[in-house]
């Protein structure tokens, strides 16, 4: 059900990294399957109103999570393809359907995307079937168990990469707040048995401003890196080098997007592209090499003085555009293309 939606996202990605405008268009087939797809899963409207999507497998696929309804991740990026669809077929003057316009908007607004206050913090709840709870452990209470801990990534997910607007209803008008709610509350409660994907995300979150902490990015980089065993630098999936899946190919994307993302600061949308560098642990410099935005290729250097942006070199005949950076006064870097 999420990966789906995760085919729009990577559409809408796509279209503002290259700004091809024939490539949405021969893609909207695609999103337009999507979206009739998402609309199809709705079960049922619930007393308040909200459309209800259950039965599913959500990103936090961890044992007892095969079945849940109203997964937050698997609904909020189902509301992304939506919105997506629709911004492409309004873009593109296309000729769809009124039923299927209604309905894809609908399914927009109504999507259930469930905040909950919890001792004394707004926050998401990761599903339906979610207890919230004090412990950071599996416990029971009154012969029943009360199931605290997640797998693996799902709300973290939320604040990147579907990185919705601060005015958007999934964070009901205190993104901030929420953001560093969910990271606070769910990063604790990570499974030290779960698929250290996860690891990357928590990265990237904790080096979000305005709720940057060096001290708990590090410590979920170790993380991450700690899944690459010698001698043969194997990614595992699991904290101790178990089997599960090997090579976790899925671990070493984590590892990359923890870089990228997290310490390299990259960010683009239909504004464009920015970069909010940092250095990991422990290293004195970096260099992110190809990035490619609108046909300008580059390389980013990074040191303890500030990041250095060069272009590089054409490869036979292709044409590259140009990159003009502007670094604004808080030391966010803003890219833009000459194509």
């Amino acid at each position: 059900m999420h990966v789906a939606a995760d085919v729009a996202l990577f559409v809408k990605q796509f279209c503002q990294l290259t700004r091809n405008i024939s490539a949405l268009r021969e893609l909207f087939p695609l999103l337009e399957g999507i979206s009739d797809f998402v609309v199809s899963r709705v079960n049922r409207t619930d007393a308040n109103g909200w459309l209800s999507v259950e039965n599913i497998v959500a990103p936090d696929e961890s044992t007892g999570r095969n079945d849940v309804n109203n997964d937050i991740f698997t609904n909020a990026v189902g509301v992304l393809a939506l919105e997506t669809t629709l911004d492409a077929a309004s873009r593109l003057g296309l000729s769809v359907s009124q039923r299927q316009i209604s309905s894809w908007r609908h399914a927009a607004a109504k999507l259930k995307l469930q905040l909950e206050t919890f001792d004394g913090h707004l926050l998401h709840k990761e599903y339906d079937q979610y207890t919230f709870s004090t412990s950071t452990v599996d416990t029971k209470v009154h012969g029943k168990k009360v199931h605290p801990t997640i797998g693996q990534g799902d709300t973290v997910l939320l604040g990147f990469p579907l990185q919705f607007n601060a005015s958007h209803r999934l964070w009901g008008g205190h993104k901030d707040e929420v953001r560093l709610n969910d990271i606070s509350y769910y990063g604790p409660r990570v499974s030290p048995t779960g698929s250290y994907m996860t690891a990357g995300h928590y990265v990237i979150a904790w080096l979000e401003r305005p709720h940057r902490d060096l001290a708990n990015a590090s410590t979920w980089f170790a993380k991450g890196r700690s899944k690459n065993y010698a001698p043969w630098r194997i990614w595992s999936e699991h904290d101790e080098n178990d089997g599960g899946a090997v090579n976790f190919a899925t671990a070493g994307g984590m590892f990359l997007q923890s870089l990228v993302f997290g310490y390299g600061g990259l960010r683009f949308n239909d504004g464009g592209l920015s970069m909010d560098p940092l250095l990991p642990p422990n290293v004195t410099a970096m260099k992110l090499r190809g990035l490619n935005h609108a046909g300008a290729e580059f390389d980013v250097e990074v040191d303890g003085a500030g990041a250095k942006f060069s272009p590089r070199p054409r490869r036979g005949d292709a044409e590259h555009g140009e990159v003009a950076v502007r670094r604004a006064a808080d030391g966010v870097y803003w890219l833009a293309s000459s194509k």
